[in-house]
């Protein structure tokens, strides 16, 4: 039925009818796109996560250079945490000394060291003279230290310089002979007590050193 066909029956009174025998149309379902349900996608997010494994950890240049950091930084304080004393005695062996024996004068302007470990008694009696000659006052030296901690040999000449600097502060330092294990040329040697009983005339120059208190 045609448009107009169907205007003239509307306006006779005659509702629009349609034969039984015809087909009803399917309308389409709407297009417009506020009546349309976009379909959510559900992901499964753990599924899709990249698990980064060891070997991919290892390969990373910057992980791999803060993991060797970490391990240099452990590593040193591993060793710190070793005891010093322990890794000295396995470096150097223990050094032994013979027990020795300085004795010294000190008078107000020099001091005179002398070696007492093996003194005989003429250089004894020598070493007395000299004493009663002078006022000063005497001390002495003895090796190995009281406290077993500090009898290393290594100390040594350590030993005899501290115990030189306490005694002989802004003092002129003779050494009759030689200075067992000390190395050091901040001291003046004359001639030994033996060397003086052999040659007399050697007794001068200390003499000399001992009258100018200049």
């Amino acid at each position: 039925m045609i448009g107009h066909s169907r205007e003239v029956l509307a306006n006779l009174g005659i509702d629009i009818w349609v034969s039984k025998g015809a087909m009803c149309q399917q309308l389409p379902q709407s297009t417009i796109w506020r009546d349309q349900n976009t379909p959510e996608v559900m992901l499964d997010i753990t599924s899709h996560v990249e698990i980064s494994t060891t070997d991919e950890l290892l390969n990373d240049p910057i992980l791999s250079f803060e993991a060797e950091q970490s391990k240099q930084v452990q590593g040193k304080l591993e060793q710190k945490e070793e005891p010093i004393e322990a890794v000295e005695q396995e470096l150097r062996p223990n050094v032994i000394l013979q027990p020795f024996n300085i004795q010294a004068l000190v008078l107000s302007h020099l001091v005179i060291l002398m070696e007492g470990t093996n003194i005989t008694s003429d250089q004894q009696l020598l070493w007395s003279n000299i004493q009663r000659a002078v006022q000063a006052e005497f001390t002495e030296l003895n090796w190995p230290f009281a406290l077993p901690e500090l009898q290393d040999g290594y100390g040594v000449e350590s030993f005899i310089q501290g115990f030189l600097d306490v005694i002989s502060t802004e003092k002129t330092v003779l050494v009759l002979g030689q200075v067992p294990h000390y190395t050091k040329s901040n001291i003046m040697h004359l001639a030994s007590l033996q060397e003086m009983l052999d040659e007399p005339l050697l007794k001068k120059r200390l003499w000399k050193f001992i009258q100018n208190k200049v």
